[in-house]
């Protein structure tokens, strides 16, 4: 057989029958400590949030931890693959005493046998790190224990959500401005509790921004490591930013305002005016039209006036705006459904389909859109042309979305299988 490495173990080498054993007993080891590990550590951090916070800034900070880790799990997944470990291990490089998953990955490399400095370092460093976090996991859950026990025999008190004085501001400034309508004030700010107090849903929504903030996060990694040699390509990679967030935070609006929060107290909207859905659309709209345009106009002007002329990065905002309100109209065009108050059925929605839509839409409205604005660009009158398009369609769209909503006049609170599964009705 062919090596294509003298170590034993490595890629096309043949190993003895013991050796393979051993492998894979060491393989197995390290993966459980790796495990034991996350699990330990996740108890401890949330036993330390409980232990040191109200109860209620801890729920918040917990979702906030979570959201965390699964931004940087969406960030690994997708730069990985580009990395390779046994060269930063080889080379000392200094990154590798960072990240977890290293440690257990020269653990592995030192129950092998290949004991080498930075190999028998990580190994060192994976198993103090496993000590500790079983230790502080195992007290924080003794103190958790106590106190979940303690408040269990307190009288249980009114749950509070009052806002604080600056929220309380913000909303007065929106019902005054914004929300001017009675109905559409009701059901944006109905959006915003349920959003930010339904775990799940909050999950889910971040799953999608997360995902955005990781193509970031690949798209700058393969900018440092010269994956992208053209700065021609370096251009195109800064100018999609904006979209890659919008697109993400309004699709995974349109997702998770799909998902039921709770069947049971859906009455309350079953009782009132059924006709109101366009007025209750328009609180939704105007709610994504703010959670799409916020992050758009304070955290990207600034990055961009570092490196830009303040004309372009007005034109680069006008136009990212613009895309953002055509994906809104089209997200929306037929829905008929107030958010998180109508059933799912199972099976409608093909994931292999709609996902490969979604991967294919993302890369259009990002990067393509990126290579429209360039040549816009290139001419101002190109620029004034295109825009005003767009803006004919986000008109156009409106408008069939409003005589979608008018035809409809109901609220759909129940979603009804397709005509084409009733194969079996009897008339």
């Amino acid at each position: 057989m062919l090596s294509t490495s003298s170590a034993p173990g490595s890629a096309g080498t043949s190993i003895e029958a013991f050796e393979g054993i051993k492998y894979t007993a060491c393989q197995a080891a390290s993966l459980f400590l790796s495990s034991l590990f996350v699990f330990t550590s996740l108890i401890a951090v949330r036993a330390a949030l409980f232990a040191n916070l109200t109860p209620k800034l801890a729920r918040t900070a917990s979702r906030c931890v979570q959201l965390f880790l699964i931004c940087t799990l969406f960030c690994a997944l997708l730069t990985f693959p580009l990395i390779r470990p046994e060269d930063l291990i080889r080379e000392g490089n200094g990154i590798v005493h960072l990240l977890p998953h290293f440690w257990f990955l020269g653990l592995f490399e030192f129950l092998i046998g290949r004991e080498t400095r930075i190999v028998t370092s990580l190994a060192e460093t994976a198993g103090i790190a496993v000590a500790v976090s079983c230790f502080i996991s195992i007290i924080g859950y003794a103190i958790g224990y106590r106190a979940s026990m303690y408040k269990g025999f307190q009288p249980e008190s009114t749950a509070d959500y009052s806002g604080s004085g600056i929220s309380k501001i913000g909303t007065s400034i929106l019902d005054r401005v914004l929300l001017k309508e009675s109905v559409e004030r009701a059901y944006f700010h109905f959006i915003v509790q349920t959003l930010l107090r339904r775990k799940e849903h909050m999950l889910y929504w971040g799953s999608f921004v997360a995902a955005g903030v990781a193509t970031i996060y690949l798209s700058l990694y393969a900018m440092r490591s010269d994956l992208l040699p053209d700065l021609l390509e370096h251009l195109n990679v800064i100018m999609s930013f904006p979209l890659i967030v919008s697109f993400f935070i309004l699709v995974g609006l349109r997702f998770v305002f799909s998902v039921p929060a709770d069947l049971d107290a859906n009455w309350i909207f079953l009782t009132t005016d059924k006709r109101r859905l366009e007025r209750a659309n328009r609180g939704m709209y105007k709610f994504m039209l703010l959670a799409a345009h916020v992050p758009l106009l304070i955290i990207f002007p600034p990055f961009y006036l570092m490196i830009w002329d303040p004309l372009l990065v007005f034109l680069h905002i006008v136009y990212v705006s613009v895309l953002s309100l055509v994906l809104l109209e089209l997200l929306l065009v037929r829905f008929a459904k107030l958010p998180f108050t109508c059933s799912y059925l199972p099976g409608k929605a093909n994931i292999k389909l709609y996902g490969g839509l979604y991967v294919l839409g993302a890369i259009v409205y990002s990067y393509g859109m990126t290579a429209l604005e360039r040549w816009m660009l290139a001419d101002v009158k190109r620029y004034a042309v295109i825009i005003i398009m767009f803006g004919v369609i986000i008109y156009k769209l409106n408008r069939i979305r409003n005589s979608f909503l008018k035809n409809e006049s109901a609220i759909r609170f129940e979603e009804k299988p397709a005509d084409s599964l009733n194969i079996l009705a009897l008339e």
